[in-house]
């Protein structure tokens, strides 16, 4: 594809002397494409295939008439018709590639959505054994305060000079010392208890790492887009030089 260069001089227009139908249809073409890219031209003959009142080539005179344009604007034109022509190779690599960007588009949001949830999910985990332990905390101190009173009761009686019977200071101490024992017990049990916890927690703690990490991921794009962005592009540069040409001549 030639795209028609710039020139510094390229004469303006005669009416007088291009055919009627051709002034419109470049006229037209003009207003349309004036400080217009590529991108939102490739957009509107998209829309222009369920519409075609969007078809910016909808004026063009059949069989084109272009006597007493400059070689340089029927070229451009010619660019133009042959970048965004229903059909063609360029239009048609930017319809894919518009296509793809949605689907990217909704693949990431879909996975942001679902990596938020995970995220939600692991912090709701995280809180819960984070509950959990300081709930394991409050009951060990209320235990350790138990097992300190038991302990003070047993010393009070040993320490002391008890009125009674041998048997009924025997009796009390048996009974101070296995409720002392209950609460040691118990201890342990709710040390081991705390020390299981951790690695559950943990986990927990991984899992929102990871969920944290994948909601800021920067999601790859799709396999095979790099040729169709070439050409995405040159069609580009392409339509560029065609319209700056078109716009000068008509200006």
């Amino acid at each position: 594809m030639a795209s028609p260069a710039v020139p510094i001089f390229l004469s303006r227009l005669d009416a007088s002397l291009v055919d009627p139908a051709t002034v419109t249809y470049l006229q037209d073409l003009v207003n349309f494409l004036h400080r217009r890219c590529f991108h939102i031209a490739c957009d509107g003959q998209i829309a222009a295939m369920e519409d075609p009142t969007f078809d910016i080539f909808r004026l063009r005179p059949e069989p084109s008439l272009l006597a007493g344009v400059p070689d340089q604007v029927a070229a451009a034109i010619a660019t133009l018709e042959e970048l965004l022509q229903q059909g063609s190779p360029v239009l048609a690599a930017y319809t894919r590639a518009a296509a793809r960007i949605r689907r990217a588009e909704q693949q990431q949001q879909e996975a942001f959505n679902a990596a938020m949830s995970e995220l939600h999910d692991a912090e709701c985990a995280v809180a819960d054994y984070l509950d959990a332990y300081d709930a394991a905390r409050a009951h060990l101190a209320w235990n350790r305060h138990a097992i300190r009173c038991s302990a003070a009761r047993v010393m009070a009686v040993t320490s002391s000079v008890l009125i009674g019977d041998e048997a009924s200071v025997a009796a009390m101490m048996a009974a101070l010392v296995q409720n002392l024992m209950f609460y040691q017990y118990r201890e342990q049990a709710m040390l081991i208890g705390v020390s299981r916890m951790a690695p559950y927690y943990y986990a927990a703690l991984r899992r929102h790492q990871i969920a944290l990490a994948r909601v800021g991921a920067v999601y790859s794009t799709m396999d095979g887009a790099g040729d169709e962005e070439r050409v995405i592009r040159d069609g580009a540069r392409h339509f560029n030089e065609s319209v700056a040409v078109l716009c000068e001549y008509m200006a």
